[in-house]
């Protein structure tokens, strides 16, 4: 890889090269950039794919619109409704704790159980279960107690 750095434009890489092992350039990115209050950002690039005959067999061009440099943005800019997003697309959240599929619904981030993201999940009592349990193991112990009975006084008849 050959990276052509510009000292007087803030170091910003202008040229990226990947090369095969006899010298040919593979891939190739081109940049322009310009000054934007002391800064300079990426406004123009050219990828370019070769093959080993030299022939570009892909390439790609991009072309950055800046509007403002370090001015705060609002919040909509970083949720869905700033991009224009249709309904039902879905969204992938990185490390989703809540393994299950999100989407847009439109207003907000929504999980397949109907839980909305960001909004704090509602946890189970678990008093109420652990009275649950407590119930249901009595109740499982009163049955064999009296199972066990019954099988003693089934037993004693046989006697």
């Amino acid at each position: 890889v050959i990276y052509w750095i510009a000292p007087d434009k803030g170091y910003a890489p202008l040229r990226v090269e990947l090369n095969s092992l006899d010298g040919t350039i593979l891939d190739s990115t081109e940049v322009e950039v310009e000054n934007y209050s002391g800064i300079w950002l990426p406004v123009k690039s050219v990828y370019q794919r070769k093959n080993e005959k030299g022939e570009v067999t892909e390439e790609q061009k991009l072309s950055v619109e800046i509007l403002s440099v370090n001015k705060p943005l609002p919040d909509s800019v970083f949720h869905p409704e700033g991009f224009d997003v249709e309904i039902n697309t879905d969204v992938d959240i990185a490390d989703n704790p809540y393994h299950e599929r999100f989407f847009w619904n439109g207003k907000d981030i929504q999980g397949t159980s109907g839980m909305i993201y960001g909004e704090e999940r509602k946890r189970p009592n678990l008093s109420l279960n652990v009275r649950l349990f407590f119930i249901i193991t009595g109740l499982f112990m009163i049955s064999v107690a009296c199972f066990w009975k019954y099988l003693e006084r089934r037993r004693n008849r046989t006697d």
